[in-house]
């Protein structure tokens, strides 16, 4: 595990930083001791340069709301935070595994009872989330993490998470956001998102564990503005894994069809047919006039304890965002006219300009 570099603080707020997990995009990792109770976690210290960027900002309050949301056994458990213009970071549980990503590339192909094991800790976390209006857009091998003690399994990342009933958590300046070879068609086309999206995700995790292969791109398989009707090329999954059963195959099939409407209308479903299999029983193709079904929320599912505690205090508010150098002179003039143009024009413009440079 590396260590803590020379000028790197010792302690965040209650927190006393033991050891260095890892550092990404948005925020550093550490191992660290709540120091009243000595309790062990993993401490995600945000990067204050970050921060400063209002998008990532509310991208880290995104991933707070919904964890405190959540109270799940494969879900990150939240034990406290702290966010403001300056900083701040989110204590949440400590796991002594790895994630999915790395157990793959290390291990080679999983078995079919790791499958449904796998299958029954994402899709009961998956069924909880959507329950509450919440989906998390981002399932993938580095964002299920396995106890080394037990197997289990525990969605991790809930910082792209979107949810369909509270105002706190928005969206990043409608990006399309998530990772391309997990991303789903209307994810990648900007279109609606729901539970079904990360099913999509799931069905391409479960690829990956049965095969060992990553599965392309959604850029390879989305053409114009359309949702395709085909699935992805992948490879026949028996072929590759003679251990997997064809309800298996059929299972993720049912996952990754790029009609929405054509996958499980819910992680219900999808469970529901894990079950099937562990106990040898067939399943069947999703129908096809499922198309017309829109995925439902449980209006009567319960909240999480955060869920109606935790607002947008002013020191959570994302911070203005920081002045914008001048343009060059000729770019300024196109501004300006462009400015009073209908949008019609200034398209045919921008082609114009485009096919002059040439």
């Amino acid at each position: 595990m590396p260590g803590r570099g020379p000028t790197e603080p010792q302690n965040y707020g209650p927190y006393k930083i033991t050891g260095k997990l890892g550092r990404g995009g948005m925020a550093s990792v550490y191992k660290a001791v709540h120091a009243p109770d000595g309790k062990v976690v993993a401490l995600k210290v945000f990067l204050a340069e970050q921060l400063t960027s209002p998008e990532f900002f509310r991208r880290a309050k995104r991933e707070i709301v919904a964890l405190q949301m959540c109270s799940h056994p494969n879900i990150l458990k939240v034990h406290g935070f702290k966010l403001d213009a300056s900083g701040g970071y989110l204590a949440v549980d400590f796991i002594d595994g790895q994630n999915l990503q790395e157990l793959v590339d290390k291990g080679g192909k999983f078995n079919q009872d790791q499958l449904l094991r796998i299958s029954r800790d994402v899709g009961g976390a998956l069924a909880y989330c959507h329950a509450r209006g919440l989906f998390h857009r981002d399932i993938k091998p580095g964002n299920i993490m396995v106890l080394r003690a037990t197997g289990k399994a525990i969605i991790l990342d809930f910082g792209i998470v979107k949810a369909t009933n509270m105002t706190q958590i928005s969206a990043i300046g409608g990006a399309i956001m998530g990772t391309l070879s997990y991303m789903a068609p209307e994810q990648f086309l900007g279109k609606e998102v729901d539970g079904r999206t990360d099913l999509y995700q799931v069905g391409l995790v479960l690829y990956k564990l049965a095969t060992g292969e990553d599965p392309p791109p959604v850029s390879d398989l989305v053409e114009g503005v359309d949702i395709p009707d085909r699935p992805p090329p992948l490879k026949p999954i028996r072929a590759v894994n003679p251990s997997i059963s064809e309800g298996m195959t059929t299972i993720i099939g049912n996952c990754i069809h790029p009609d929405p409407g054509q996958r499980y209308p819910s992680a219900h479903h999808f469970l529901d047919d894990i079950d099937k299999v562990s106990k040898g029983k067939p399943v069947a193709v999703v129908k096809a006039e499922r198309t017309t079904k829109k995925f439902k929320i449980d209006p009567a599912a319960k909240v999480g304890k955060g869920e109606q505690t935790l607002k947008m205090t002013k020191a959570m508010r994302p911070p203005s965002l920081p002045p914008v150098a001048p343009a060059p002179e000729g770019h300024r003039k196109w501004v300006i006219v462009a400015i009073g143009l209908s949008p019609l024009v200034v398209l045919i413009l921008v082609a114009l300009v485009l096919y002059l440079r040439r």
